[in-house]
């Protein structure tokens, strides 16, 4: 885990706007669980244990670790602040701008979970790229065993459009492979989000009236 975690009252602070984007990293895990189960169904017809085997490892990856700077941390601050008071109530600002590594200092402020350490965000020429190292025992497919993770990348193309959710699948890669033409016919046109039921995180997704990713970063604009 990286050192620039908030502190206790900044987590408190910006509860809201750190569940906000910490909603879009569990949504980059599910999508690439998504793409998993679809890469295992193509490769494997057999045994359920044939399947773990196709689509994951017995050791994490290491995943790249963003360091802020105390003035980067500031700023992030600045804007985490100004954010929760307009999920509060009225505000001026409507617009905010958040950088990849803003982003994955998010991740790595969550006090529950160790996001940070499962999942790196990376945007590029307006597209949206997850890494993902993930133990399945955190997952609902943990039955699938013990000492197993996902590692896989994939890029989509993320938005919000009044309030909902629209993560599609552009490419991606599991333990290192291309996932075959055929899943990608199946999986590229279908909202991978769509299955996000959590009346919390639909809540604040309402409040969203348009996410887009412009070059390297992502801009949110408020209702």
């Amino acid at each position: 885990m990286s050192e620039h975690v908030m502190s206790q009252g900044d987590g408190g602070r910006h509860k809201k706007s750190c569940c906000l984007y910490g909603c879009l990293g569990l949504a980059v895990v599910g999508v690439l669980l998504a793409v998993a189960a679809g890469i295992g169904g193509y490769f494997v017809y057999g045994k359920l244990g044939d399947l773990v085997e196709a689509v994951t490892d017995t050791e994490p990856v290491a995943l790249p670790v963003v360091e802020l700077t105390p003035a980067e941390q500031k700023n992030l601050d600045a804007k985490l602040t100004a954010l929760n008071a307009a999920l509060e109530g009225p505000s001026e600002n409507k617009t905010f701008e958040l950088t990849a590594d803003e982003l994955n200092g998010l991740l790595d402020s969550n006090k529950e979970l160790p996001f940070g350490d499962w999942v790196h965000l990376s945007i590029e020429n307006g597209k949206v790229t997850g890494q993902v190292s993930l133990p399945l025992s955190e997952t609902p497919a943990a039955f699938l065993g013990k000492g197993r993770y996902l590692n896989g990348m994939g890029t989509f193309d993320v938005s919000i459009k009044n309030g909902v959710l629209r993560v599609f699948l552009v490419d991606a890669t599991i333990k290192g492979k291309e996932i075959p033409a055929e899943v990608m016919q199946q999986m590229g046109g279908q909202n991978l989000a769509q299955n996000i039921k959590d009346p919390k995180v639909l809540a604040l997704f309402a409040k969203v009236r348009d996410l887009r990713v412009e070059d390297d970063h992502i801009v949110l604009e408020l209702q």
